[in-house]
């Protein structure tokens, strides 16, 4: 059984007014044509001066049923469609080729959406009818659906004094990123559609093999407010191109068309994957979410981009070459990085980034990258100048130019300050550095702390990388952080392999507790590294709060960096350390690495770094010595320590306790050496009471305490050392006895210090 219905549709006019690079704001309408309508799958609606008629081929949708037949009416101002049996409300969509199947389902709130077409076909006098969107809402059976227009129309008359060439291409984008294209959602209450994330930042008209100039050239964009305005840029077919671009808020009104003349003055040539565009970076993400790796190819950032939010997500795997040609990327209120993940022949180039960062989309995965969630091929020469501020109540990971870094990131720089208020109500985790957040890729799962290198763990390489920004990370409680690190360059590396080279921090970088519950757990913070340690161990309590080589340790290498900024922890924790303890409840903050783990084979390397900036740490209870502060390390357990040299000062904030000092490492567990060693800090720490007990309080020259064993090759000493405001008199004759602690608390064990002359 069919039913027939008849629709009229209300098209709406404007008087047309001349603008000459940018798209005229005023609107003034006309007397509206009231039209007698139907709807339609191919569509063919034509513009007939300033309105429409329908056509013997359109095709509608009605409640989720396409049109079977059409009767147009004289004059083509109404038309009949027939349908199978449908029941009001009705719900109309034109054309039909624009509803998205089995979207309809008012049950569940969906009375259908639409798919606004990205590409469009030059029509001579008129529009894409395939473009031409109409929405429709009738309350009573057997009344007609009054068709209201979803789009606007941009009426381009393209003109030049000096290029007679002819039009191939429009390009129309938001300048703030509103979507023009993609996916939208019929709303009833508006009798409009309304946009989805992630649709596409462009439409583009297509022109064939040309349109002469002088001829109309008609653009459909969605009605709706563009708060910046619209981009427009102009090709010819000889890839001559122009980008005109409006700055004030352009309020697009249903059915009204919009006439523009521009005169066409083109200032230079389109290459071949050249981004001039915000609509031209869309087109890539969105090519690379789709499946499109971009093997082989080569995109050329050519002009500098600003949106007011964030760029669109490359939600995929990138293998082309990224060259951001020195522009700047702008994102006011960023949330993702560029690329969900460069894969192994990726490379991303000279690309700066500049903005701030709103809440992350993906903050315990991506956290505030700007250029990748997961990196297996080469970030280099990147900047970041955006600032991240958050306050986060679950789990977070940080790092300006990527999360994670199987690859190799290379004289990337950040510049921009990193402040953090933590605020878990559970026990998680936060961590994160200037540059990335862990120095590997582990895709075999987050408890992962295999030894081994394959295809689902790869570690990172940075070399020459810098970090200029202040991060400032503090927890708020009410509860506590189980994965504590932070580092000017990476916050954490838990596998074989990782290797940083020749890397630099000349940032603040602070880990304090404010308000924060107390834990059983570490914290970490280094000038390059925050630590290099298991991450989750198979035991509880003590031994899982910092893994001291007993479970696994990683052969990491730390190659000729340097640190000139304040590295600082303050952070609250249930007890501290003991000259024969291992390590665990300890915070431990060096100019290098706050933490580093070797084991067996596995031995890690520090050599040819250096530190000139101050270490301090502490906690406000007098019973509690968990900070340790080192030159180089704060905690060393199967490590070398080759050429290395500080000039550093080590010590207490304000008045509080300090458990360990040490020039180059505060707190040794087993295996360290130090071969050609240079140190001459100026110590100066309190020590803890408990009731009339004096606590802990290490301070060393080389090193604060030895648990195991320690070996000095080559090595010089000099300084000074300070406890509790009195100089404890270190001088040539007698600074043997103060390479590592023997007063207030001597170490656990006294190396052979023959190896070791005055500085």
């Amino acid at each position: 059984m069919k039913k027939n219905i008849l629709f009229t549709g209300l098209v709406l006019t404007a008087v047309l007014v001349s603008c000459e690079k940018k798209i005229e704001q005023n609107i003034v309408p006309s007397d509206g044509v009231k039209l007698e309508a139907t709807i339609a799958s191919d569509t063919k609606t034509a513009l007939d001066g300033l309105s429409c008629s329908w056509s013997s081929d359109d095709v509608v949708v009605v409640n989720g049923e396409t049109s079977t037949g059409i009767e147009v009416l004289p004059g083509g101002k109404a038309a009949y469609f027939t349908f199978p049996i449908i029941d009001a409300p009705y719900y109309g969509i034109y054309p039909a080729s624009a509803y998205v199947e089995a979207s309809f389902d008012p049950d569940n709130g969906s009375y259908g959406r639409v798919a606004v077409p990205k590409s469009q076909t030059w029509v001579k006098g008129s529009f894409d009818p395939a473009a031409a969107i109409m929405v429709g809402i009738q309350e009573e059976d057997g009344k007609g659906i009054a068709f209201k227009h979803a789009m606007s129309y941009l009426k381009l008359v393209i003109t030049s004094s000096s290029d007679s060439d002819a039009i191939a291409e429009i390009q129309v984008s938001a300048t703030a990123s509103e979507n023009l294209s993609g996916t939208f959602t019929f709303d009833p209450e508006t009798c409009a559609i309304i946009e989805e994330r992630f649709n596409g930042n462009s439409v583009v008209v297509d022109c064939g093999p040309g349109v002469p100039l002088g001829e109309p050239i008609i653009v459909a964009i969605p009605a709706k407010v563009y708060s910046q305005g619209l981009s427009i840029r102009v090709k010819d077919v000889k890839n001559h191109y122009q980008i005109l671009t409006s700055s004030k808020e352009f309020i697009a009104e249903p059915g009204v068309i919009y006439p523009t003349t521009i005169k066409f003055a083109p200032t230079g040539t389109l290459i071949d994957g050249g981004i001039y565009t915000i609509a031209d970076w869309t087109s890539v993400a969105e090519a690379v979410s789709n499946g499109d790796d971009f093997a082989g190819k080569t995109l050329t950032l050519m002009e500098d981009l600003h949106v007011a939010t964030y760029f669109p997500y490359a939600n995929g795997v990138f293998n082309g070459t990224f060259d951001g040609n020195g522009h700047k990327l702008t994102a006011d209120a960023n949330i993702w990085p560029l690329f969900a993940e460069i894969g192994i022949d990726g490379i991303v180039k000279d690309v700066k980034y500049y903005g701030a960062f709103g809440m992350p989309a993906n903050q315990a995965i991506a956290g505030n990258a700007t250029i990748a969630k997961l990196n297996y091929g080469l970030i280099e020469n990147c900047e970041n100048h955006s600032t991240t501020e958050l306050t986060v109540g679950s789990g977070l990971v940080f790092g300006t130019i990527c999360a994670q870094n199987g690859g190799t990131v290379k004289n990337c720089k950040n510049y921009g300050d990193i402040t953090i208020h933590h605020t878990p109500s559970g026990i998680v985790g936060m961590y994160g550095g200037g540059i990335s957040a862990v120095g590997h890729i582990i895709k075999g799962g987050s408890t992962a702390t295999t030894l081994d290198i394959d295809e689902e763990c790869t570690p990172g390489t940075f070399i020459g990388c810098e970090n200029h920004g202040d991060i400032y990370v503090e927890g708020m409680g009410p509860s506590y952080t189980t994965k504590n690190a932070v580092g000017g360059i990476c916050g954490q590396v838990y596998m074989n392999g990782v290797i940083f080279d020749g890397c630099i921090n000349t940032g603040d970088i602070t880990r304090i507790s404010n308000g924060e519950g107390s834990s059983n757990k570490s914290a970490t913070v280094g000038g390059i590294l925050g630590r290099s340690c298991a991450w989750y161990t198979s035991s509880t309590g003590d031994s899982g709060a910092l893994d001291n080589g007993s479970v696994n340790g990683f052969n990491t290498q730390i190659l000729n960096c340097s640190n000139s900024g304040t590295i600082k922890v303050f952070c609250r924790h249930s007890g501290g350390v003991t000259n024969n303890g291992s390590g665990a409840r300890g915070d431990f903050a060096a100019g290098i690495v706050g933490a580093i783990i070797g084991k067996g084979s596995n031995v890690s390397k520090v050599s040819g770094c250096t530190n000139t900036g101050t270490v301090e740490g502490g906690w406000t209870a007098l019973d509690v010595n968990s900070a340790c502060t080192g030159g180089i390390a704060g905690l060393a357990n199967a490590t070398t320590f080759s050429s290395c040299n500080t000039e550093c000062s080590l010590k207490s904030t304000e008045n509080y306790a300090v458990g360990a000092a040490g020039g180059i490492v505060a707190f040794a567990i087993a295996d360290v050496s130090l071969d050609g060693c240079n140190a001459k800090p100026v110590i100066d720490i309190m020590q803890g009471y408990k009731g009339e007990t004096k606590r802990q309080c290490m301070p060393g020259l080389l090193i604060g305490n030895v648990v195991t064993s320690a070996t000095f090759t080559s090595c010089k000493a000099g300084g000074s050392i300070a406890v509790d405001a009195s100089s404890l008199g270190v001088n040539s004759s007698n600074f043997k006895n103060f390479v590592v602690s023997s007063y207030p608390t001597a170490s656990k064990v006294n190396p052979d210090m023959s190896g070791v002359n005055w500085f």
